[in-house]
């Protein structure tokens, strides 16, 4: 397949699964997910491995965009009056995602150390979905006032 044609099978599948996610109340993330597994080779085969590959140097280019996008939304003057109440949730749901994925997987059977590395693994996701969907839904809340302080 030609790479210009699996960048416009990408285009159109996620343009449809965010459509057809915002249709039944879902941030539209969550179509791009739902619908790129779909494509991918878990299911249709669309595109295979290989080709996802190939889109390796894209991913990084759009996460690069996306992280300096919430960089340059971020106001350090309300970022520092809030660093308090950011560190304590950061703290509290970092040790938590590790606490919890990490007994989970243990009970389900991996060991001890394979869980805690999944454990730490949960942890370190990036933020870049969270902020597609508060920005989707303008979301109010702690992240949002360091956006857009009020």
């Amino acid at each position: 397949m030609d790479g210009l044609i699996a960048v416009g099978i990408i285009l159109l599948v996620g343009g449809i699964g965010g459509y057809v996610s915002n249709k039944i109340n879902l941030p539209a993330v969550t179509g791009y997910i739902i619908f790129g597994l779909f494509i991918g080779p878990s299911f249709l085969n669309i595109l295979t491995d290989v080709r996802l590959e190939e889109f390796s140097p894209f991913n990084s280019f759009a996460l690069g965009i996306i992280a300096i996008t919430i960089g340059y939304e971020l106001k350090y003057d309300r970022l520092r009056q809030l660093k308090s109440q950011v560190l304590k949730s950061f703290l509290v749901e970092s040790l938590f995602t590790v606490i919890i994925t990490t007994l989970l997987v243990y009970i389900l059977g991996l060991e001890l150390r394979l869980a805690v590395l999944l454990g730490i693994l949960a942890m370190t996701t990036s933020p870049t979905g969270v902020m597609a969907v508060l920005k989707e839904y303008n979301a109010t809340g702690l992240f949002q006032e360091l956006q857009y302080p009020s």
